[in-house]
């Protein structure tokens, strides 16, 4: 089977921009021709430039931030090392209260819905091997958890709402994982993680120490999922082959929290512009 051999087109419109072959008078204008796999090596392309492009801003707007915060973050890089990787990372700081009864009742609402489908026959099936759903539910390593408590869960202050995310599947899964459970008592387990106060507004589950349903009754992407500033730091880290950060946590570039994460993986607050630091 031959390879494709990628090469910059011509640019003039008439070669495919990906392996510069000449193309249909159908294809003229579209910059590729039609086959598969330039197809999706423009979709590739195109999606690296995009983050490319997401980076640049947030580097940028990142160091802004350092500057308004200039005092906070020196006095933050004078407890570690030289080689301490400044960040920002977004950031939150809704107030808790407690969980609002028609935003509960919505919720109560939500699981009554997964639970019917978790509990038809057959039920929804979840995975029949647990092990690549296992390993995000062994927790989080000290960068993440010191990251994600600082920006306070920004993602899940924007996406968890009055639904956790949860799905029938999930609640099927809880069944995989409880032979003989009842449908009532699947709902009830995960209304008993509801914490006392939640974030405003953000998912019922958010709660001052983070989420409050076990790992292994959350939806995968709760577990699994990275925001690009937090990828963006951990590849900073191991390149640099360094253990030790200042982080700060910025709401549209206005900077709310700084902390430090130590060699031991220990996270401390140094400053709190915000006045809603845990």
């Amino acid at each position: 089977m031959s390879t494709i051999q990628y090469a910059a087109g011509d640019g003039d419109g008439k070669n495919c921009s990906i392996c510069g072959m000449a193309l249909t008078a159908e294809q003229l204008g579209q910059a590729i021709c039609g086959s598969k796999q330039c197809h999706d090596r423009m979709i590739e392309e195109s999606g690296k430039a995009i983050l490319a492009r997401k980076r640049e801003k947030h580097d940028r707007v990142a160091a802004e931030t350092f500057l308004a915060a200039g005092t906070e973050v020196a006095a933050a890089k004078d407890t570690l090392s030289a080689a301490a990787v400044t960040w920002m990372l977004p950031g939150q700081n809704e107030p808790l209260e407690p969980l609002p009864d028609d935003r509960l009742a919505r919720f109560r609402e939500h699981l009554d819905v997964c639970a019917e489908f978790a509990f038809r026959e057959p039920a929804p099936a979840p995975e029949a091997d647990l092990t690549q759903r296992e390993k995000y539910e062994t927790g989080e390593d000290a960068l993440v958890t010191a990251a994600c408590s600082t920006c306070q869960g920004r993602c899940c202050r924007d996406r968890g709402g009055d639904t956790a995310l949860l799905l029938p599947t999930d609640l099927a899964r809880y069944r995989q994982r409880n032979p003989g459970v009842t449908r009532e008592q699947v709902i009830e387990a995960y209304l008993s993680h509801l914490p006392a106060t939640s974030t405003r507004d953000g998912c019922v589950y958010q709660a001052v120490t983070g989420c409050s349903l076990p790992r292994e009754m959350r939806q995968d992407i709760c577990n699994s999922y990275y925001c690009d500033p937090l990828r963006w730091l951990r590849a900073e880290i191991t390149a640099t082959s360094g253990s030790e950060a200042v982080l700060v946590a910025a709401h549209k570039g206005a900077p709310q929290r700084v902390a430090t994460i130590s060699a031991d993986g220990s996270r401390k607050i140094t400053a709190d512009m915000a006045g809603t630091a845990e």
